[in-house]
């Protein structure tokens, strides 16, 4: 259940009243989607836009969001073509902010809140916050830092929120990576689940209600600024293939595979989260236990 601080009252009315709108570009995405599920939770009635209203690489596109976007809008952009691992991807997903800061350009958004990712931070052996050095190492971390520059120079820069989280997983994630998502379905098939090296890395997850629920205090609170989204602790996929195996019955078995290459993020990806913390107080963030539980019942 959401809650927000004092000052938010009187926004959270307007939300309500629709004297605000709020957009969601991206509405069939992973995250995009599951915004919407919680501002509607809390009568925050959403304008969804997603692939079959507008194509964000063509060349109308700008013109659609001039028609579509108002004045004052709440715009949550969570759309593009990910997990980036080409260039002609990287390319596009640049096209796409392009033409839709060119359709706002005239407008005063009252915010505009964009979903990047932990990957654009530079590795390091220290936990990392909103200071830490951006210095992404792969193409995934440079697109989103490179829009996260375009949007910073844009004419929204005043109105901004930037939220990177980290890995996300909950029921029917559609990118079925490897991880809590790709060793439940493994798993509930009565397969094993097939480690790299021991699965030592740790790493943090959180549960995809929670990055939802997040959005939504961004939005009440009309947040501008940079913020991890993160639960602070962090887990081996050892520790994760345990508790699904477990829960998948003696069908599903651990095994180990020799790497190849090294270890992403060097193994340890931990996060301070004392902004989030300080912004959402009393954050009751889902168990990884809890977490893999809810899949386990709600993956199709």
């Amino acid at each position: 259940m959401l809650t927000f601080k004092k000052k938010s009252d009187n926004f959270s009315v307007n939300l309500k009243s629709k004297a605000v709108r709020v957009v969601i570009i991206g509405k069939n995405g992973f995250i995009g989607s599951a915004v919407i599920r919680a501002l509607n939770r809390i009568d925050i009635p959403t304008i969804n836009i997603g692939r079959s209203e507008v194509d964000l690489t063509s060349k109308g596109s700008s013109k659609y969001f001039a028609s579509k976007i108002k004045p004052n809008d709440i715009v949550f952009f969570a759309a593009g073509d990910v997990p980036v691992k080409n260039v002609d991807q990287f390319n596009a997903n640049l096209i796409g902010l392009d033409n839709f800061i060119k359709g706002t350009s005239s407008l005063k958004l009252s915010q505009l809140i964009y979903l990047s990712s932990d990957a654009v931070y530079r590795d390091s052996i220290e936990p990392l916050n909103e200071y830490s050095i951006r210095g992404p190492e792969n193409l995934h971390g440079l697109m989103h830092f490179t829009r996260e520059i375009m949007l910073q120079n844009s004419v929204h820069r005043d109105h901004l929120a930037i939220l990177r989280p980290t890995l996300v997983y909950g029921p029917n994630d559609p990118h079925n990576s490897y991880g809590p998502c790709s060793f439940v379905r493994l798993a509930k098939e009565g397969n094993n689940v097939v480690l790299f090296g021991e699965g030592e890395e740790k790493r943090d997850f959180i549960f995809i209600s929670d990055v939802a629920d997040i959005v939504a205090k961004v939005i009440l609170n009309q947040f501008t600024g940079e913020l991890n989204i993160a639960t602070g602790k962090v887990h081996t996929f050892f520790e994760i293939a345990k508790i699904i195996s477990q829960m998948g019955g003696s069908k599903s078995k651990i095994m180990f595979t020799s790497r190849v290459g090294a270890m992403p993020h060097n193994g340890y990806r931990p996060f301070l989260i004392d902004k989030l913390e300080s912004f959402y107080p009393n954050l009751l963030s889902t168990s990884i236990y809890n977490g893999i539980k809810e899949m386990f019942e709600k993956e199709i």
